[in-house]
């Protein structure tokens, strides 16, 4: 069947709605969930998102539309609606201990906290959203994490934020976050050069970036950036951005004298060395 056809684009169509309608829908201790089924091939571990209800969203930006839906599915994602922290902590207990590679905490924001609740608690309960100081939570995901975990505060202005959560989880986890406001339809992800999921900002009118602080146990490998990277403020891991990250190294633009490369020596990429 060649690709292109009308008759492989039909196959492709269905298989995207079986996919949709094969979610499961639950209610538990405030918090509704659409569970998209993992793929059988998700071995590196679970993901896990939160968003807030309807009634906290003012503008719509957490609806579950057909960008949210291809993210989960791209995922193999949970996506659950939450009002309260000790919702969102009940839904962490269940996952085992090390078992989630992604965890999005989504969710309107000001620079100092993500917002859920259920159109009922006020914006200044802490029981109402992610602050960083929320150690119980905190601590919590960290537990749940695996090695190198992904955690995207899917929020406006939330990277001031990013380092104060990083400092709470452990074991390398990178937590990604961006200093600008988006839509969500600009959220996508891309393959990183260690197999995750990693979220890229694609916004034709702003120049805003997803930018990535790593928890503590990580440390880089040696890397020093070639000239042309220097030029443009890249010295080496400290530096490094995404974009670099996800360059090809099999095309020696990015690898130093020695022949490493980012994706193999800095933590900000997901590799490095675990303490």
């Amino acid at each position: 069947m060649q690709e292109g056809s009308p008759l492989y684009r039909c196959f492709a169509t269905a298989a995207l709605a079986v996919a949709v309608s094969n979610a499961i829908t639950s209610w538990q201790h405030n918090a509704h969930a659409v569970v998209s089924r993992p793929a059988s091939s998700a071995t590196r571990g679970a993901a896990l998102v939160f968003y807030p209800y309807g009634s906290a969203d003012h503008n719509g930006a957490y609806k579950l539309d057909g960008h949210a839906r291809q993210r989960a599915l791209e995922l193999a994602a949970t996506v659950v609606r939450v009002g309260r922290v000790g919702a969102a902590r009940r839904w962490l207990a269940h996952a085992a201990p090390n078992s989630l590679r992604h965890v999005s905490l989504g969710g309107h924001g000001n620079s100092t906290r993500i917002m859920w609740g259920d159109g009922v608690c006020d914006a200044t309960d802490r029981e109402c959203g992610i602050w960083p100081d929320n150690k119980g939570f905190l601590a919590l995901l960290s537990s749940r994490l695996t090695e190198r975990a992904v955690v995207v505060l899917e929020s406006c202005y939330a990277l001031s934020m990013a380092p104060a959560i990083a400092a709470s989880l452990r074991l390398g986890a990178r937590v990604f976050a961006t200093d600008a406001c988006y839509n969500q339809e600009h959220l996508k992800y891309v393959l990183d050069a260690s197999g995750d999921l990693v979220p890229m900002l694609f916004d034709p009118w702003h120049t805003s970036s997803m930018q990535v602080v790593v928890a503590p146990d990580c440390h880089d490998m040696p890397w020093v950036a070639p000239e042309w990277l220097r030029t443009l403020g890249v010295s080496g891991c400290a530096d490094v951005t995404m974009d670099v990250c996800l360059s090809d190294d099999a095309d020696g633009e990015v690898l130093d004298r020695k022949g490493q490369g980012p994706a193999s020596a800095c933590c900000r990429c997901g590799a490095g060395r675990l303490m």
